[in-house]
């Protein structure tokens, strides 16, 4: 139940996200134009302060002011978390039942 609930608030959310989410309007400013690692050489600098992990975390977050990016993070997320609910509630029935005892095979071990 939890699985399911999970990914119904997922999915839907990533919908809103999509629907309502306005892509940033680009500023009028000159400066403020390009991304802060629209340059090589921001890059380069970000990658050699912060390494390569951080260079790929500044570029994440600026994909994630998209809605579309964001959304499939969103919905991707949900579907992974219900996956999960889904395996440990698969698991947990599996460990409640009781093994079923063949009369084919004990009756075999017996001759």
């Amino acid at each position: 139940m939890l699985g399911v609930s999970v990914l119904a608030v997922g999915l839907t959310a990533a919908a809103v996200v999509l629907c309502t989410v306005r892509a940033p309007v680009a500023s009028s400013r000159p400066d403020e134009a390009l991304p802060p690692l629209d340059s090589k050489v921001d890059s380069r600098a970000l990658e050699e302060n912060q390494g390569a992990i951080g260079l790929l975390l500044v570029r994440f977050r600026e994909a994630m002011q998209e809605p579309g990016p964001l959304a499939l993070v969103i919905a991707g997320s949900a579907i992974l978390v219900s996956l999960v609910c889904f395996r440990t509630a698969g698991w947990i029935s599996s460990a409640h039942r009781t093994p079923s005892i063949d009369r084919h095979d004990s009756s075999a071990k017996n001759d």
